[in-house]
């Protein structure tokens, strides 16, 4: 799962470009699209206040599970770190790429209060890092 999650953070989403593909083979559809922009900024602009957050920020342990045959895919601790770091920024909107975000939804896009940390105990209430290297020749 950690390595869809690192490859997936690496591709732009291609939605906008299929949509305006669509667009430039079917024209007529470009007016559905100009409502349908219209409908959601009028949405969002009524139910900008709706459900107030408050301030907390909820914290989530996390356990990465890395199952490897002791090849370039038992990833190092310090990798897990950094896509902690990565994952983290993305959920308080510290990113980089904030500024791309769509138009449309530039006014909801917000902080999550979302934190995640490392898992420090485990189910059986025993001490732990939080990222365990699990070998398996079942990896594929």
């Amino acid at each position: 799962m950690f390595a869809g999650i690192s490859k997936a953070q690496l591709k732009e989403c291609g939605t906008t470009d299929m949509e305006n593909q669509l667009i430039s083979q079917h024209p007529e559809l470009e007016q559905s699209r100009i409502q349908m922009h219209q409908y959601v900024h009028d949405y969002i602009v009524a139910h900008r206040n709706d459900n107030e957050k408050d301030n907390q920020t909820y914290v989530i342990p996390v356990v990465f599970h890395i199952i490897h045959t002791y090849g370039s895919e038992n990833i190092s601790d310090a990798q897990v770190l950094d896509e902690m770091r990565i994952l983290n920024e993305d959920y308080a909107k510290l990113n980089p790429d904030t500024n791309d975000v769509i138009p449309i939804f530039k006014p909801i896009a917000a902080k999550a209060n979302i934190e995640f940390r490392l898992a420090t105990i485990d189910p059986a209430g025993n001490c732990t890092n939080g990222i365990e290297h699990i070998y398996s020749n079942r990896t594929n």
